[in-house]
């Protein structure tokens, strides 16, 4: 559970080994997410029984995800309740049941949801008052007795849901604190000046009115003691160990923020705000203690043992960071904890902790963070990402990224121009995308030959004339810089006019071709000569695709394909003129793929118009029929599907993978009969932009989507066990 303030309580148990993390097994092929960088996650809740079993809130629409392997996998846990039809609910914090395996219950926007079964069905318990209202906090005690927090008004059961009744004091409360044990409530108006603090001792049958007061000391740059009183109390929270053991936020009447820690239940106060001179290790600037980066962990075996995030510090790049301190001896002194959550970060904007939860095991502590989740199996010294399925569901949607996969070798790279601070950041996996590491970062934009550029295209060249390149398209021009040992971006001097679009070819890295309105300019030695050929007559070359092999050009311009066999001197349109199941006669292509076994095999793929394919160069084609039987069968209209991109099993032809925007097709007899081929992929993240597969392991296949801007790979069995294994040796380091 979590609610919007700056305490959580960490409930620790010693019940399983922590090594024991795969009990999902994978039987079949399905699709799985491998992100780069995970979604915010605003709420984590860490079963008290098995510390490898995690439920969370995240991504931009606030959906339910579970772990059942310690964070090496996520599936999807849609919470849906029918009111004349069936709807999702939106997630907005979790709670389990202490004495039930597999009970969870979801506070949602549309009311307070129970599970038995792990998240795979749903019972809704909002009947009467809190049918359709926001819950924000839930208290479970036991099954029959909840607390829930609902729109500044307090409700609790006694008959697991049943009936609710109002007990809520006579503020408008937006921060509630309670001892699980004592069931002593805290309840704050933070909207008034003082705040307003009401109490109850009697789980919320009766409650006084509170008012504390704090003094402290702080001494000038004079070395002058000058005291002041606190009275606003913004946030409190109880020790789980101690129900006269409080923390709070205090501020002083000049808008100081203080941390504060009572012995006595309130009467008197000490403060135990970090200050430099009593922190281990680094030089600490300390913001707002009001602000969402701060918050205070502690743990139920040492009521002096406290984790205390949001702490920032500067690193060499100008860079703020948030960290992480550690008290263990209530807060009089402050170890810093060296580790940047985090390697992957959106510039401008840097990763945040929102909450910490550890599992039964001490040493192992959950993150969740701005970027997703991360791991530590060593109390906070080091962390790891654990994202593997978790979709990003289109957080960064004013970024531009592309994924590359390496043609012969399974590596993966992953490039981001996050349209903030002019940075461009290639990543790079090696395993699969299990890990990725930073390969390349350059604020480019900020070169001084192109102050206003922004990136538009980037292709990474490996092991390009003996070094690494990153190829940029950008202000019309084409840019390259070395992706290892230099960031300084030069043009490659070309005589096109304010050219469209760059490409590389697909069978040779030496090819470049850049298209403007009337030209296609053509390098065959990585853009030191070119040569230019004009363009079909009446082409409008809004894009392009090429493949060349070796003198045949074909190119993709305008919703119509065009074919070259001299190297662009000629141009045939080969565009299927006439679709004879619609009556409709043009076909607006959106993608084509050449098979590359048999040059002579093109298919094309439509705007809701299906898939055709030639199996002399284009001269004729065939309208495959199969696929629109089974979308039929799929019950999705032809004319609502788009076929964005194509995929052929480089050493089985046969094996044909399409990506549209309503999830995967496949076929395993070149389009004979289909099968759509979703498994793994959320409903809400079907809109595939392009398709991969490896040359030397077919096997290895990826997509990308495009609203999402997610990464998902195929796997089995065999690689399952292959990922198990990389995961094992990570974490054993």
């Amino acid at each position: 559970m979590r609610t919007k303030g700056f305490f959580v309580t960490i409930l620790l148990s010693f019940l399983i080994s922590p090594w024991t993390i795969f009990s999902l097994e994978i039987n079949k092929e399905q699709w799985i997410s491998i992100p780069v960088l995970g979604p915010p996650v605003h709420d984590i809740l860490v079963r008290n029984n098995d510390s490898n079993i995690v439920y969370i809130i995240a991504g931009k629409k606030q959906r339910l995800f579970k772990t059942q392997n310690g964070g090496l996998s996520w599936e999807y846990l849609p919470i849906s309740y029918t009111d004349r039809i069936t709807q999702l609910a939106t997630p907005l914090c979790i709670d389990e049941d202490p004495t039930s395996v597999d009970t969870i219950y979801v506070g949602t926007k549309q009311g307070l949801f129970k599970s038995t079964d792990g998240g795979k069905n749903w019972n809704d318990l909002s009947g009467g008052v809190l049918k359709w209202k926001d819950i924000s906090w839930i208290k479970l005690i036991d099954s029959n007795k909840i607390y829930v927090l609902s729109e500044g008004r307090i409700y609790k059961t006694l008959n697991g849901g049943k009936s609710w009744g109002d007990i809520s004091p006579p503020i408008e409360i937006d921060f509630i604190t309670m001892h699980s044990k004592s069931e002593e409530i805290y309840a704050i108006n933070r909207k008034i000046i003082p705040s307003q603090i009401f109490y109850s001792d009697d789980g919320g049958l009766t409650w006084k009115k509170k008012t504390f007061k704090a003094k402290i000391s702080e001494v000038s740059t004079r070395g002058k003691k000058n005291y002041y009183d606190i009275t606003n109390f913004e946030e409190l929270r109880i020790s789980p160990l101690n129900n006269k053991l409080l923390f709070a936020l205090g501020e002083t009447f000049g808008g100081d923020d203080h941390l504060l820690k009572s012995y006595d239940g309130g009467s008197t106060w000490e403060d135990i705000t970090p200050e430099k001179n009593n922190i281990i290790g680094i030089n600490i600037r300390f913001g707002d203690l009001k602000e969402d980066k701060f918050d205070l962990f502690f743990d139920s075996i040492d009521e002096n043992f406290l984790y205390l995030k949001g702490v920032k510090s500067r690193l060499p790049s100008g860079d703020w960071i948030y960290l992480i301190l550690r008290t263990t001896d209530g807060g009089h002194t402050w170890e810093f904890l060296p580790v940047k959550i985090g390697m992957i970060h959106k510039p401008g904007k840097q990763m945040e902790v929102y909450e910490i939860s550890t599992a039964p095991d001490p040493s192992i502590m959950y993150a969740a963070t701005s970027q997703g989740v991360y791991k530590t199996k060593d109390r906070g010294k080091s962390w790891r990402p654990v994202n593997i399925g978790l979709p990003l569901g289109g957080v960064y949607s004013d970024t531009n990224m592309w994924l590359y996969l390496d043609k012969e070798n399974p590596i993966f790279y992953h490039i981001i121009d996050w349209n903030v601070q002019d940075e461009v950041v290639i990543y790079k996996s090696e395993d699969g995308g299990i890990t990725w590491e930073e390969f390349y970062r350059d604020r480019f934009r900020g070169n001084y030959e192109y102050p206003h550029a922004y990136l538009e295209h980037a292709i990474p060249l490996i092991n390009f004339k003996g070094d690494y390149y990153l190829l940029g398209f950008a202000n019309s021009r084409i840019i390259k810089t070395k992706a290892r040992g230099s960031s300084e971006w030069k043009t490659i001097k070309t005589d096109a006019i304010a050219p469209l679009f760059f490409g590389i070819s697909e069978s040779n890295p030496n090819n470049f071709y850049l298209l403007d309105k009337r030209n296609l300019f053509i390098s065959e030695d990585g853009g030191f000569s070119w040569f230019s050929v004009r363009l079909p007559r009446y082409a409008k070359m809004a894009d392009m695709k090429i493949i060349d092999d070796p003198k045949i050009i074909y190119i993709l311009a305008d919703g119509a394909i065009y074919k070259s066999e001299d190297k662009g001197m000629n141009w045939i349109n080969i565009t299927p003129s006439w679709h004879i199941t619609y009556n409709q006669r043009s076909i607006d292509i959106i993608t084509f793929k050449v098979d590359p076994s048999f040059p002579n095999i093109l298919y094309l793929g439509t705007d809701g118009q299906g898939i055709y394919i030639s199996t002399n160069g284009g001269k004729t084609w065939k309208f495959i029929k199969s696929f629109e039987e089974r979308a039929k069968l799929e019950e999705i209209p032809i004319s609502n599907i788009d076929i964005n991109s194509i995929a052929i099993d480089p050493k089985n032809p046969n094996i044909l993978y399409v990506g549209t925007n309503k999830g995967v097709f496949k076929s395993l007899d070149k389009g004979a009969t289909w099968k759509i081929f979703n498994d793994g992929l959320p409903d809400f993240d079907r809109d595939i932009k392009t398709i991969m597969i490896n040359n030397s392991n077919p096997q290895l296949i990826v997509l990308e989507t495009t609203k999402g801007k997610n990464i998902w790979r195929l796997i089995d069995s065999s690689s399952w066990n292959i990922m198990k294994e990389r995961w094992e040796t990570i974490w054993k380091k």
